[in-house]
């Protein structure tokens, strides 16, 4: 569906440029299928956006067909009625507001340029009466089977999104970037106006305002009327969270590439009869349609393709699994299709997450995005957001209910309770099956950490250390930040380094990464490739192990591979960008832990001091 939805888009297009010649349509379809957030969102697999513009450019064609009779008088409004139904199936209640919004517009855009007497009027909403019922009709029917969803969207998060919402954004979306002229690889990344980008989009404003006007001299009004329509919304949604803008902004974007376009054509077939400002006006037109083409080339060519290693491991691992209860301890947004059939849950997630496990909240973000809270657990998605899941992410009493875990391979997290067994290890995932109660087992405020140290310097960690228990400590791991790589960090074909001072003895290495292409990784006597992958930076990834003979400062190298041979024909830059909200710098942090075997499990008084990993009373 994704992929169909830009050919779709250029075949509705093409229906809303009558007259023109084949050719020319078949371009102008292409650069709207394909115009530069069209192509951003598509490259980010996107679809509700992409697909409400579908519907949005098919109601353009619909109006203009029904402005001449095509469909018969009384069935000039089905198509429309049809497209406003699929609306509300792709957003929902709100997605009917554009094509609804267009058709309110064009009517009274329509009745204002006939210049309709009170008894013209009157005649016209009669005869409109019967198109107007029996497509109200045929969208009530359509739309009925969603009335329950669409009941429970209205009460929602999802819609009641306020100003500090920004989704995957950086910040707001310029409204210039609608207009198709923004050369750069990420839609999120800002263009400056000085330069000879920026100024093309700023020239492109009148340029479209005067097409629009040319539009409505030749009472060519359902096109028009749509990019009104769409702007309103925009500017309604600018109310709202920058996310919804954006929403709003890729929703209407196509619109403005086809009013140029359409423009270009109607200026083409009059060429023999041109005078000069046409002429300047046709090649003005031209300057922006190419400036855009090549805008939509930049973020094509260097959008990422999901790397097929992990969701390939996970696959593998289903056939162990069948359909016993499983709890994922990844943050892959995409484990529910990875492991579609398979009994999964996760702890909370932002994304596609159906069967959600509570998240300790010392196991959590500092700051809950729910605020503060007393309670022990929380299922808010954000909670976990950017932090590495792990068998004390999720209480005890929950473990029990799930027969097998996967969890990602990594050096940096604590060794898994003795009631679960390790059954299956691929490259990067490791499967644990449960035998038995776990034990009901406690941490510190740990975040996104194996552990903490107790230092018993306030009355509450010496009351913990009071306690008659036990708790599994380990030698305090040594942890390069996110903020200390220098380099070329995210490109292929380059290198980022950092420092971390190791002791004698072994080390497992474990990193924090995204990245579009494999990336190889150099410390010591240390070499391993890892996969590419696109999942959110949170997990540390075990790398290998590093044996030193005496303490020493250890240069840490990612080097990340070439690009394919097509990519560098076309000049992409296989440049890497971490999803957001954890930023787009693709490497995170950088590890060394002990090796397990440096694990000690000793009675709770002694831990003072101490990295604990967890805690069990007596």
């Amino acid at each position: 569906m994704i992929v169909a939805v830009p050919a779709l888009l250029a075949l509705a297009a093409a229906a809303a440029i009558p007259g023109a010649s084949r050719v020319g349509r078949s371009i102008v379809a292409v650069a709207v299928g394909l115009c530069y957030l069209q192509a951003a969102f598509l490259v980010q697999a996107s679809f509700k956006e992409t697909t409400e513009s579908l519907i949005l450019v098919a109601s353009v064609a619909a109006l203009y067909q029904a402005g001449r009779g095509q469909n018969g008088r009384r069935l000039r409004l089905l198509p429309l009625a049809v497209l406003g139904a699929g609306s509300v199936y792709v957003n929902s209640y709100l997605g009917v507001l554009w094509p609804a919004g267009t058709l309110l517009v064009w009517s009274v855009a329509m009745m204002a340029i006939d210049r309709m007497s009170g008894r013209e009027l009157r005649m016209q909403l009669r005869a409109l009466s019967m198109p107007v019922a029996l497509g109200g009709l045929v969208f009530l029917i359509l739309t009925l089977p969603e009335l329950a969803r669409m009941i429970t969207f209205s009460h929602s998060a999802y819609n009641h999104e306020g100003a500090t919402v920004f989704g995957n954004l950086l910040h707001r979306l310029s409204p210039l970037e609608s207009l198709g002229i923004w050369p750069r690889l990420d839609f999120r990344f800002g263009l400056p106006l000085g330069s000879a980008a920026g100024i093309l989009a700023i020239v492109a404003v009148p340029v479209l305002i005067v097409a629009t006007f040319r539009s409505v001299a030749r009472r060519e009004l359902a096109l028009p009327c749509a990019l009104v329509t769409a702007w309103l919304l925009f500017a309604v949604t600018t109310g709202r969270s920058p996310y919804t803008a954006a929403k709003a902004l890729v929703i209407g974007a196509p619109l403005a590439t086809l009013m140029l376009g359409r423009e270009l054509l109607v200026l083409w077939q009059a060429s023999p009869r041109m005078k000069s400002p046409a002429v300047l006006f046709a090649g003005l037109i031209s300057v922006l349609l190419a400036a855009g083409a090549y805008s939509s080339l930049e973020v094509l060519r260097d959008g990422p393709v999901g790397p097929a290693s992990h969701p390939d491991q996970l696959a593998s691992l289903k056939r162990t699994i069948g359909r016993d209860s499983t709890l994922f301890l990844g943050a892959d947004d995409y484990v529910q299709w990875e492991l579609r059939g398979a009994d999964v849950a996760t702890p909370p997630q932002p994304l596609y997450t159906r069967a959600v496990v509570p998240l300790r909240r010392t196991k959590a973000q500092p700051d809950p995005p729910d605020g503060p809270s007393t309670s022990a657990a929380t299922r808010d998605r954000l909670a976990g957001v950017g932090v590495p899941f792990d068998f004390d992410s999720v209480p005890t009493v929950w473990l029990d209910r799930f027969t097998y875990a996967i969890r990602p391979r990594s050096g940096y997290l604590n060794p898994a309770p003795s009631n679960w067994k390790l059954v299956r290890t691929t490259t990067s995932y490791e499967l644990w099956k449960r035998s038995g109660r776990t034990d009901r087992y406690l941490t510190l405020d740990e975040a996104a950490n194996p552990g903490a140290p107790l230092s018993c310097a306030t009355p509450a960690e010496r009351a913990i250390a009071d306690k008659r228990g036990v708790a599994m400590t380990e030698p305090p791991p040594v942890v390069g930040v996110r903020s200390a790589w220098r380099g070329a960090v995210g490109y292929a074909g380059r290198s980022a380094q950092q420092t971390l001072d190791l002791g004698a003895g072994s080390w497992a290495i474990s990193l924090q990464y995204d990245s579009v292409v494999p990336i190889s990784l150099t410390a010591a006597g240390l070499r391993a490739v890892l996969p590419p992958t696109l999942e959110p930076l949170a997990p540390d990834w075990y790398v290998g192990t590093l044996d030193l003979v005496r303490a020493a400062r250890v240069q840490i190298t990612v080097t990340y591979h070439s690009p394919p041979l097509a990519a560098r024909v076309l000049g992409a830059l296989g440049l890497t960008r971490a999803p957001a909200p954890t930023g787009l710098s693709p490497l995170g942090r950088v590890t060394a832990s002990r090796p397990s075997w440096a694990h000690r499990l000793i009675p709770l008084s002694q831990a003072c001091g101490r990295y604990v990993d967890w805690y069990l009373v007596a």
